[in-house]
């Protein structure tokens, strides 16, 4: 991303500016006359959201709909397994 592109920022931001016009943080009125320098100048960093979930995350809806899957594991929606636990003997 260069310095002069020109990036989406919200009137009413709480500090990010965005570089996908479909990001669903976008809420209200869309200033589209801001470059990415002067959003930083601004102090306002890239929106997390409009980078997409990190690779090998996967996003809420995926999530749900496996862990309604009653063979679903803890592994299958990127959990640690849940071990037994050990138990003190007297």
């Amino acid at each position: 991303m260069s310095d002069d592109e020109t990036v989406l920022v919200c009137r009413h931001s709480t500090g990010i500016y965005h570089t996908d016009p479909d990001c669903p943080r976008i809420k209200g009125f869309v200033n589209k006359d801001w470059t990415v320098e002067m959003a930083e100048a601004w102090g306002k960093t890239h929106c997390s959201h409009c980078q997409g979930p990190p690779k090998g995350v996967p996003n809420q809806s995926d999530i749900y709909r496996r862990i309604s899957d009653p063979d679903c594991g803890p592994e299958d929606v990127g959990l640690s397994a849940v071990g037994e636990r050990e138990v003190a003997h007297d």
